[in-house]
């Protein structure tokens, strides 16, 4: 509820004192709804951990700094002047119909890398640093 009323008011308001009551309700509200974020990732995992969609996502969390770098590489070529240069083109709802298709296809591409390796590029790279030794990158084949 903090964080609707914040984002419901902040454009909303220029005084100083109220944007900076609604900077506190969201500082305090976005612990919160992080937490209900979790809790209901885990219920649904935990109801429908066999589902195949349920699956891919959680190979793409086997990935996740993979994941990571490679969401913000692709929304630096989109959006720098070195790229595409969409920064401040796109409006809000082009932005919400993108995120879900940038994160679809970054899933696709996790399962297809994982149908040859053990681990994403990022994550090898560092479990390698970190053991000071060339981790296995190929699947073992039987």
């Amino acid at each position: 509820a903090g964080n609707a009323v914040y984002a419901a008011l902040i454009d909303t308001t220029r005084a100083p004192a109220a944007i900076g009551a609604l900077l506190a309700i969201e500082a305090m509200s976005a612990p919160a709804l992080s937490a209900v974020y979790l809790l209901l990732t885990c219920r649904l995992a935990h109801q429908y951990g066999d589902h195949p969609l349920v699956q891919r996502v959680a190979g793409a969390g086997r990935m996740s700094l993979t994941m990571y770098l490679g969401q913000g590489a692709v929304a630096n070529a989109l959006f720098m002047g070195w790229g595409l240069g969409w920064f401040g083109r796109l409006g809000p709802m082009a932005l919400l119909a993108l995120a879900p298709v940038l994160y679809t296809v970054l899933v696709w591409l996790a399962a297809r890398w994982q149908s040859h390796f053990r681990l994403g590029p990022d994550e090898w790279l560092l479990r390698s640093l970190t053991y000071w030794r060339w981790e296995a990158m190929r699947r073992a084949t039987s």
